[in-house]
């Protein structure tokens, strides 16, 4: 799907940009100016992918309940779940979320989607326009915020939920288990949940394993509001919350590029 997104969309930039190459300025630099520009738009389809690819390794549905913890500000990926045919989307953070997104971030978002030749609802079906600006904001019939809460305080009934999700959040809790065992009450028993975790230190991520050479009271100094579990000890929270483990990948460890920096997810 990916493949086929990229193609369609920079065969449309190199469509709409050809006229403005000029000695100056080169077609490589005016492509990679329009991709920066719809960076956001992509790193939220992104992000979808890799959460339905995981699902689909389940044998798995989206179903119509989906809950994502610690989320944008702002309702970009619940607009590509719900344009895929989610029912309900709840998004949590600990911060301030506001369901406000630009409408040309939500016309980009569904023309990529149309482009990728997914099966998606209009996109006056998820979204309103707020009177009097250029925002839209998703139905409230399709959307609940849960801000300014842990996680681990959602209060979401119990096998309420087909899928839960969260997108490098795990390691920035000094404890995961509590919220775990609250993903576990919420879940439909058969529902799914996915976390991709970011391992790499968060302190200077031009070392990305400094931090495991820490003592315990130096990592605390240093990081109160992270962990440094590693892939086996991740697991074993899951495990110990109850869930079957189904799919797990690790990708890494990655080499170093030219700034000896290194994405270790």
């Amino acid at each position: 799907m990916i493949r086929k997104l990229y193609k369609k969309v920079l065969n449309d930039i190199a469509w709409s940009v050809a006229c403005e190459v000029s000695p100056q300025r080169s077609f490589q630099d005016i492509l990679r100016r329009n991709i920066d520009t719809n960076a956001a738009e992509l790193h939220a389809l992104m992000s979808f992918r890799m959460i339905r690819h995981a699902v689909n390794q389940m044998n798995g549905k989206m179903g119509g309940h989906v809950l994502e913890m610690g989320g944008y500000s702002h309702p970009g990926l619940a607009l590509v779940f719900l344009l895929l045919g989610v029912d309900h989307y709840y998004l949590n953070n600990i911060t301030n979320v506001e369901n406000r997104m630009t409408l040309a971030y939500a016309q980009n978002i569904f023309m990529l989607m149309e482009l990728a030749l997914l099966p998606i609802r209009k996109l006056e079906e998820v979204v309103e326009v707020i009177q009097g600006t250029h925002h839209v904001k998703i139905k409230e019939k399709h959307l609940s915020l849960l801000a300014s809460q842990d996680a681990s305080q959602i209060h979401l009934p119990s096998d309420s939920m087909d899928g839960i999700f969260s997108m490098t959040v795990l390691e920035h809790v000094p404890s995961t288990t509590s919220i775990l065992n609250n993903c576990y009450r919420m879940l439909k028993p058969g529902g799914w949940t996915y976390h991709s975790i970011d391992l790499q230190d968060h302190d200077d991520f031009n070392k990305p394993l400094a931090f495991l050479k820490y003592t315990e009271e130096e990592f605390i100094a240093k990081q109160p509001t992270h962990n440094r579990l590693r892939n086996h000890e991740h697991l074993h929270e899951f495990l110990r919350a109850g869930f079957e483990v189904l799919v797990r990948e690790y990708l890494g460890p990655l080499p170093l590029n030219a700034q000896h920096n290194t994405d270790c997810y």
